[in-house]
């Protein structure tokens, strides 16, 4: 995102600075999914801000390079949102899910309800 106030909300403790402070002062659970060598920071004291490493604590996704999932997440998203039933607006998923599109309770799952696609998405919420 070029700036702030796009619509995106991202909140991710275990790899932002800022994200880190608010979690830790409100006692909000820290998650980390990105690992050097794939080795969890265990009662981490900051956030590991490192861009590339392997993916933890990410379902199927666990072992797999961060750079490779970048590249890679756009068509997993796509694939999953048609298999579950999906609409959105453009005829690029990834940037209207992730960058302010339609918003992501108008994106439905084939029971009828978001959370069951957001649960499929984002296993840890």
């Amino acid at each position: 995102l070029a700036d702030y106030g796009t619509g995106a909300i991202m909140c991710v403790p275990a790899h932002d600075d800022r994200d880190f402070e608010f979690a830790k002062k409100f006692n909000i659970p820290i998650i980390q999914v990105i690992a050097k060598d794939g080795k969890e920071i265990e009662d981490m004291t900051e956030a590991y801000t490192e861009a590339n490493g392997t993916m933890i604590n990410s379902g199927e996704w666990n072992g797999m390079e961060s750079a490779v999932l970048k590249m890679e997440a756009p068509a997993m998203i796509e694939a999953l949102l048609l298999k579950q039933g999906g609409v959105y607006p453009s005829s690029d998923p990834f940037s209207s899910f992730v960058c302010g599109g339609r918003p992501m309770t108008d994106t439905m799952s084939s029971s009828g309800t978001a959370s069951d696609l957001l649960q499929t998405l984002f296993p840890l919420f």
